[in-house]
């Protein structure tokens, strides 16, 4: 199934869903950790759920690679080719870690439908 991993969410006023990030900026000469506001997207979520993992959460080394190697993909953006078990992953981690404002948009992207 073909998703569109640069998706990004909005409220239900229309406004985009901002995602704090740190980043390392140089300011007067010296390095210092800022934060700044970025769209929250598809792949930004989809990256962080893969790429985490829940306390009490038990993964085996084989199935973190397989997340890892699927974050890489996806952290490239756009449109990408995903098998079943792909999706079937990535709705169980959304549906775990984020709110109902996220999660309802996320799994219809993730079932080829948009968002209206």
């Amino acid at each position: 199934m073909i998703v569109n991993f640069n998706h990004v969410f909005k409220d239900l006023d229309g406004n985009v869903i901002p995602r704090p990030v740190k980043k390392k900026v140089i300011e007067g000469g010296k390095e210092v950790v800022v934060t700044i506001n970025e769209d929250l997207t598809l792949r930004s979520i989809s990256t962080d759920v893969l790429l985490g993992q829940q306390p009490k959460e038990e993964i085996s080394g084989d199935e973190k690679v397989e997340r890892y190697e699927l974050a890489k993909v996806i952290h490239a953006g756009g449109q990408i080719d995903l098998e079943s078990e792909q999706v079937s992953l990535l709705k169980k981690l959304i549906s775990k870690l984020y709110v109902p404002l996220v999660v309802g948009p996320a799994l219809k992207l993730l079932e080829g439908k948009e968002d209206e």
